[in-house]
């Protein structure tokens, strides 16, 4: 039985969810629900609910030139969404630009014909930077949605996701206290298969928070992080993934978290992180058993520990990108295929990474003017 005050605003907001694999072939074969009663019924007893939908949902083809996987999901999937009560969809993330504007259009298009809310990303910078309002129980809340910037983020005339740039999170709530006695910041970002936010990641979360606001929460990572209170403002660094098929990775990829947010009349913010589970082998979303959610909550404890003590949060960062060193190397080197099988032997790797080449690119990568005209440029030879 749900003992909340009835005044009491309560708000349940998950990870990634990506309607492809069994669930999309279970929406379009008319199947039965992949969702658990349980489940369902946890969405039902919120006044509001928020998935992130890391994908557009269209029959359109056309593909934006990138790097990485392309994601779409069949337009019939929007009932999946409508089945567990999810009234807003986060789209600030990085494959919501997949299939361009034809695949945002779409997206945005479907969610307003089944009054589901969007926010996050829009049809140009400007429609992607709006604030979206909800208004409960007599108390305004503004939910703002923003995302690292790969190749979703949107421009002047053209469709894409709202960038997680400080200054715009600034302005953007700003205008957001304004008019809303509640903030709910959602970011997408950081790095995936990692339990833990990045050293950026940590810096701009707590930002964040230190504008004044009532929650931040993350995800895109793939797997569940830990959280923290800072001024009594809580920060969920990932949720990890709500519901999203890839029989090829990690078992900790199937593991999410719903955050669950009491907010009182008076701004109190309660919040309870509840596991979730997808089943390998039927793709059914449930709630974790008792045995499950013990494991989860002793490892999101052990993360706790390891977020706090910064010296281990350093270590574990410089440990967690040495292991990529060679390969980013071969990158930026620009390396032939002759040149990335020597690169294997130390001597030649010696040769091979050029200290100057090494300089000039530091360089351009740590100056931010020098930064932004070689991003400049590099889009501008994609973009022709």
């Amino acid at each position: 039985m749900d003992n909340t005050p009835k005044d009491d605003i309560k708000l349940l907001i998950g990870g990634d969810f990506a309607p492809v694999g069994q669930i999309e072939t279970n929406r379009l074969q008319k199947r039965s629900s992949l969702f658990q009663k349980e489940l369902v019924e946890l969405f039902r007893e919120h006044d509001y609910t928020i998935l992130n939908l890391e994908c557009p949902l269209t029959l359109g083809n056309d593909k934006i030139l990138k790097t990485g996987p392309h994601l779409k999901a069949h337009p019939e999937t929007i009932n999946d969404l409508l089945d567990l009560n999810v009234q807003c969809v986060t789209i600030a993330n990085n494959h919501i630009r997949d299939y361009g504007n034809q695949g945002v259009h779409d997206t945005l298009d479907l969610c307003k014909k089944n009054n589901i809310d969007i926010v996050g990303a829009g049809k140009d910078a400007d429609e992607a930077g709006k604030v979206l309002y909800k208004t409960l129980k007599s108390k305004t809340i503004a939910i703002l949605n923003f995302s690292e910037s790969e190749f979703n983020i949107a421009g002047k005339d053209y469709a894409g996701s709202n960038a997680d740039e400080p200054i715009n999170i600034y302005y953007q709530l700003k205008e957001a206290k304004s008019k809303s006695d509640f903030q709910i910041v959602i970011l997408h970002g950081g790095k995936e298969m990692y339990e833990l936010p990045t050293p950026m990641q940590k810096e701009l979360f707590r930002f964040v928070a230190d504008l004044g606001v009532t929650a931040v929460i993350g995800h895109h990572s793939h797997v569940l992080s830990g959280h923290e209170t800072i001024n009594k403002i809580p920060i969920i660094f990932s949720l990890g993934n709500f519901a999203f098929d890839d029989h090829d990775l990690s078992p900790a990829w199937n593991r999410g978290l719903l955050a669950s947010l009491t907010i009182t009349q008076g701004g109190t913010v309660v919040y309870e992180l509840i596991p979730v589970i997808q089943d390998w082998s039927s793709g059914e979303v449930r709630l974790a058993e008792e045995r499950e959610k013990a494991e989860v909550e002793n490892s999101i404890a052990e993360i706790n520990l390891k977020i706090a003590d910064e010296n281990s949060f350093k270590e574990l960062w410089e440990k967690a990108i040495s292991s990529e060193h060679k390969g980013w190397l071969k990158t930026l080197f620009h390396f032939n295929k002759v040149e990335r099988f020597l690169f294997r032997f130390p001597l030649i790797e010696k040769f091979l990474s050029d200290k100057k080449h090494a300089l000039k690119m530091y360089n351009v990568m740590n100056c931010r003017t020098t930064r932004s005209i070689i991003i400049h440029i590099l889009k501008n030879s994609i973009d022709t």
